[in-house]
């Protein structure tokens, strides 16, 4: 439920000051907070790829969640 704030600020990124960084922070694996949300799968799909993009940087608690945000969404990872 969480990583929805993290969709909010994402989405309001383009009105925030331009040397704005956007930070977020996954608070667990992204495939298993999608897959208890209510919304239509490919819309969870749009919103996780588009947004997640904006940011500067997704921090995440665990290997485990960078790896499944980097293997099923991003298709990126950096430390």
């Amino acid at each position: 439920m969480f990583h929805l704030f993290n969709f909010w600020v994402l989405l309001a990124a383009p009105v925030f000051p331009r040397a704005t960084r956007i930070l977020v922070r996954q608070n667990g694996t992204v495939s298993a907070s999608l897959a208890q949300d209510a919304l239509p799968v490919y819309t969870r799909l749009l919103l996780t790829v588009l947004l997640y993009r904006r940011a500067d940087r997704v921090i995440c608690q665990t290997d485990a969640m960078a790896d499944d945000l980097a293997r099923n969404w991003l298709s990126m990872r950096t430390e």
